[in-house]
């Protein structure tokens, strides 16, 4: 924007955010469960989670790993059928490779509503140690 001797105003005059109107209708939640004490380290990362729509019944959930291709998920139940549906991801991290991934979840209901804000979680794989004893 210019005035009137030709200076450019630089200076922000308002800063408007917005809602996407999905985030208000759908919500998928999920939560990583922790491996029950024993001794061992974990060798599964399992996640216990749900979507939920307010107008309609949920129609489909998908996942992925990192900025892998989208998977679907079953619901607990076997049916997408209510609207809020619960599902179930185990996730082996001997078959990601060292480093962080990042783990997403996401619902979609019957009247096509997409869920822009999909749930998500870090997880940390530890690069695997290997030893080697060599007789002296």
């Amino acid at each position: 924007m210019l005035d009137s001797a030709g200076n450019e105003l630089i200076q922000t005059l308002a800063t408007v955010s917005t809602v996407d109107p999905v985030d208000e209708i759908l919500d998928t939640q999920m939560s990583r469960m922790m491996p029950q004490a024993g001794g061992e380290e974990p060798t599964l990362v399992t996640y216990h989670g749900q979507g939920v729509s307010s107008i309609s019944y949920i129609a489909a959930m998908y996942y992925r790993i990192d900025d892998q291709p989208w998977q679907p998920l079953t619901p607990s139940d076997g049916v997408f059928d209510e609207s809020l549906e619960s599902f179930s991801l185990t996730i082996d991290p001997a078959a990601l490779g060292p480093g962080q991934h990042h783990i997403q979840a996401y619902s979609v209901d019957a009247e096509g509503n997409v869920e822009t804000s999909p749930a998500s979680d870090l997880i940390v794989v530890a690069p695997s140690v290997q030893y080697v004893f060599l007789p002296l």
